[in-house]
């Protein structure tokens, strides 16, 4: 009985050492915990727009941003979007940019009123944030 706990005795003291010396043990530095954080910061909210006009911000995460979308509801009613282009990606607050009510032939894909911009961005995990802004287009010429 006497050498099976010095042998527990020293399973123990082994694994202790074990732990002791190990500085990432659980889920280790690469879990995504942190939601994204998306800021329009260009055009202010509330402003009235005329022609094609870029909207901007940022993103804050911590692992890796996959994508940065805009969308919205066209004249037609139809669900728009564009992708934006990123850019400070090094950083942990990244920059998004897109051109939003482009023309075709003339005509904006946006008739005079109000609209709502939804901004999604998707990390490297698939994890997504959204932030939303309302804008008032008015393409008519005085």
């Amino acid at each position: 009985m006497k050498h099976a706990t010095k042998i527990t005795a020293v399973m123990v003291l082994v694994f202790s050492l074990f732990l002791m010396t190990c500085d990432n043990i659980g889920l280790g530095e690469a879990v995504d915990i942190e939601a994204l954080v998306v800021t329009i910061s260009y055009p202010p909210s509330a402003s009235i727009i005329r022609d094609t006009f870029v909207m901007a911000g940022t993103v804050e995460e911590d692992v890796g941003l996959s994508s940065v979308v805009v969308s919205y509801e066209d004249a037609d009613g139809v669900t728009q979007t564009r992708k934006a282009t990123l850019s400070n990606l090094n950083s942990t607050e990244k920059q998004w940019r897109a051109e939003v009510n482009l023309a075709t032939a003339g005509v904006f894909d946006l008739a005079d009123g109000k609209y709502n911009f939804t901004v999604t961005a998707t990390d490297t995990s698939d994890r997504q944030g959204s932030a939303s802004v309302t804008y008032t287009i008015d393409n008519t010429s005085p």
